[in-house]
């Protein structure tokens, strides 16, 4: 987990688009709540379109699950 140089935790969400290794978003705060990144993937979705697979690496390592299973 991130930290800054006194201890406090913070949290990044880095929305890459694997095929071209493009950043599509990057997002750093001291709180992440479930609202803010339901918001994010949504604008995400508004300007890319839908992802047909998404992976998560924290808090499950390399959760990855394809939009067509949903």
């Amino acid at each position: 987990m991130p930290s800054m140089y006194y201890g406090r935790l913070f949290r990044i969400i880095n929305a890459i688009d694997e095929s071209n290794r493009e950043v599509l978003a990057i997002e750093i705060n001291l709180s992440m709540p479930a609202a803010r990144v339901i918001k994010i993937l949504e604008q995400l979705e508004e300007i890319h379109g839908s992802a047909n697979v998404w992976c998560a690496i924290y808090p499950i390592p390399w959760l990855c699950r394809s939009a067509l299973t949903k």
